[in-house]
């Protein structure tokens, strides 16, 4: 992301609703997984302002870690109480990645031109038993000019992100789409945007 994109993200994200509805799921997800008693160390891979990882600090010793100084910088204004590095994971992290039992990976994989050896990294210096997270955008025929306007790399279907951890030794335990419902609503607009093409500026029509 860009300076701007940040001040944007961090300014929506408290109050939007895909933002809020994906903190809930996560917080319900993260419930099970560690159930308690006791706190939990939980590292954000890619925190970006901070905002998912602010919402499980009441239960958990949270630390977050992005390798943009703007985001961390922002994240750090927002939650001053918790802890967040600028640098790259797994190799800043230090021993806090070997402590941490659940391992946040929000809407990261697909800004990695290669995310099956990210995941790679991350997996051999984590602990035996810590839980992975992990959130992607869905569809590969859903791209778009966000994408590209966010740095992504790709879009992912349930193929494509199974592979990503194909021979690696872990166990799967739920994939599933979230906001599904709103979908189909979604791509209809984008299907739409596309046809249409980029916005003329006021004022202006095509030439």
């Amino acid at each position: 992301m860009q300076s701007a994109q940040f001040q944007l993200h961090a300014e929506l994200e408290d109050s939007h609703w895909w933002f809020a509805g994906r903190r809930a799921i996560m917080r319900d997800l993260v419930r099970q997984v560690l159930p308690g008693p006791g706190r939990s160390t939980v590292v954000d891979v890619g925190c970006g302002t901070g905002a998912n990882l602010a919402s499980l600090a009441e239960d958990h010793d949270c630390v977050g870690i992005d390798t943009s100084p703007e985001g961390i910088e922002l994240a750090r204004s927002r939650f001053p109480d918790l802890r967040f590095i600028c640098g790259h994971a797994p190799d800043d992290l230090g021993p806090l990645i070997d402590e941490a039992r659940l391992i946040l990976l929000m809407d990261v994989l697909e800004h990695v031109p290669d995310d099956f050896a990210f995941l790679s990294g991350l997996l051999a210096a984590s602990a035996p038993g810590a839980y992975f997270l992990v959130t992607v955008p869905a569809n590969p025929a859903a791209w778009s000019e966000h994408d590209e306007s966010n740095g992504h790399y790709r879009r992912y279907d349930i193929d494509r992100l199974r592979r990503v951890w194909e021979g690696l030794p872990v166990t799967p335990l739920l994939f599933s789409h979230f906001n599904s419902r709103l979908y189909p609503v979604a791509h209809a607009v984008r299907t739409w945007s596309r046809w249409r093409g980029p916005a003329q500026p006021a004022g202006r029509g095509p030439t």
